[in-house]
């Protein structure tokens, strides 16, 4: 669990940073945290909404599924 704390930690540092930025230079921040409630990595899900292999994440397939990106297509939307 710590683990699993520390990677959202770490996510929510990244999007911290990310609309720090899109604000600065005055773009829009779509916060899509809310989106992935239930479907995170750690999460036990039917339907995930990243396909990855852990193994080799760093240089391998780490991205959302047809499901997760049809998710982060209506949020964009909005």
């Amino acid at each position: 669990m710590a683990d699993r704390n520390a990677m959202n930690d770490l996510a929510n540092g990244v999007n911290a940073v990310l609309k720090n930025a899109a604000d600065k230079f005055g773009f829009t921040y779509v916060d899509t945290d809310a989106l992935f409630e239930g479907q995170r990595l750690c999460d036990n899900t039917a339907t995930p909404y990243f396909q990855y292999d852990f193994p080799t994440a760093i240089y391998g397939v780490f991205h959302p599924t047809e499901v997760g990106q049809q998710q982060l297509f209506e949020a964009f939307e909005k």
